[in-house]
């Protein structure tokens, strides 16, 4: 999919900028690899719309209070309830596992917040290798997932995969095991979207990674806004 080079360059610098970082043109054009030039014309213009602030004296760009507003306000309509970041660490802390939230995006899973990591987040990696990506190819009909998950899975045949998917659908949560370890991943609505999720060793038996499910989802309504529960999320 061609992403308008304007469109791309405005989002990137948002996210440049979501640590609450300060910096000035030249750091956000070498971290982003833009000509100087650019990068000066697109901050300006960001902050002219409220979404940056400019410190005249230091030269220095910052995420303004447009942005945060957004921010918060979209939050709680995509996630279906407060801070993220918040989650994430409840997650980790209450499944004594690394814990990530992510969705997809193009065919890919995307990792917006970890436990580990707040900044340098792990690459986009392909739905079957992934329990956020099975979550989502088993909301899709079986042939349409299959097609689309055999498309970049590494070797995963069509018939595993669809076996994989059906446990997904039966469970109600998917589960993925590799070398020295297991992912357990449950979607933060009734339909495939965002998905929590959780890494560490394997799971001695299949009741343990079901307890581990209904826990993650204990972990999500506990953090669920009452007031914001009667709002419909945006993909629920």
């Amino acid at each position: 999919m061609r992403i308008v080079k304007s469109g791309g360059r405005s989002l990137e610098v948002m996210e440049f900028f979501a640590d609450c970082r300060e910096a000035g043109v030249m750091e956000v054009a070498r971290a982003l690899g833009y000509p100087q030039s650019s990068a000066s014309e697109l901050l300006q213009s960001l902050a002219a719309l409220g979404y940056l602030r400019y410190d005249a004296r230091r030269r220095t760009f910052s995420a303004g209070a447009r942005a945060a507003m957004l921010g918060a306000t979209l939050s709680s309509r995509v996630f279906g309830g407060g801070d993220v970041g918040a989650l994430v660490d409840a997650v980790a802390a209450g499944t004594r596992r690394e814990a990530y939230l992510c969705d997809v995006v193009a065919d890919s899973v995307h990792f917006y917040v970890t436990s580990t990591v707040r900044a340098g987040l792990p690459a986009p990696v392909s739905l079957p290798h992934s329990a956020a990506g099975l979550l989502f190819l088993a909301g899709l009909p079986d042939a349409q997932a299959t097609r689309l998950g055999a498309r970049d899975a590494d070797g995963v045949k069509a018939e595993m995969l669809s076996s994989q998917l059906a446990q997904v659908r039966s469970d109600g949560f998917a589960l993925r095991t590799f070398a020295g370890g297991a992912e357990l991943g449950v979607s933060l609505h009734r339909q495939p979207g965002p998905a929590v999720c959780v890494c560490g060793p394997r799971f001695a038996e299949g009741e343990e990674a079901s307890a581990m499910a209904r826990r993650l989802r204990a972990i999500v309504r506990r953090w669920r806004d009452p007031d914001v529960r009667r709002q419909p999320a945006c993909n629920a």
